[in-house]
């Protein structure tokens, strides 16, 4: 999908677009790459956040798929900021 951002600023135009990503995992669609689609003044995005499949994820203890997780839970020190005090599901929630 990231690489499509182009592509899709150029069909919608000028065009007020609803745009849902339905991404396949959690990678594909880091914010700094499909920012550009946020940044016009009518444009609505919609990402389906599969929450359970990213939570169980984030329990792992493999340090890649900590760090694949990063993109899309505000950086590499993710882990850092999830509060200790609730279910570890509910702070990955929160960030």
């Amino acid at each position: 999908f990231e690489d499509a951002v182009d592509i899709i600023r150029s069909f919608v135009g000028a065009s007020f677009p609803l745009i849902f990503i339905d991404p396949t995992g959690w990678k594909g669609y880091p914010f700094d790459k499909i920012r550009p689609l946020f940044a016009r003044a009518k444009c609505e995005v919609l990402i389906n956040f599969m929450y359970d499949f990213i939570n169980r994820f984030a329990y792992s203890p493999d340090p890649e798929t900590i760090e694949s997780l990063a993109p899309i839970l505000g950086g590499p020190d993710w882990p850092n900021r999830l509060d200790r005090n609730i279910p570890r599901g509910l702070a990955v929630e929160k960030l």
